[in-house]
């Protein structure tokens, strides 16, 4: 699970790197790019959240098949 979250995150990383050098190097609407860059940011911190749920869900399970 740590190893896709990991993926997941230098994906959106990477996406976010390539969006600063095209507006370095093209003319591009400011609007647009504000909207890229919060869809990227937010899709970082989705992808965050809901590795966060995962385990926790994952912790809760275990603990409670231990009970058992």
């Amino acid at each position: 699970m740590l190893v896709e979250k990991n993926q997941l995150l230098k994906s959106v990383s990477l996406s976010i790197e390539k969006q600063v050098a095209r507006i370095r190097t093209d003319e591009t609407s400011p609007k647009n790019t504000t909207l890229y860059f919060s869809v990227l940011l937010e899709t970082k911190d989705l992808i965050s959240a809901l590795m966060s749920l995962l385990q926790t869900y994952e912790e809760f399970y275990l603990s409670t098949k231990q009970v058992k």
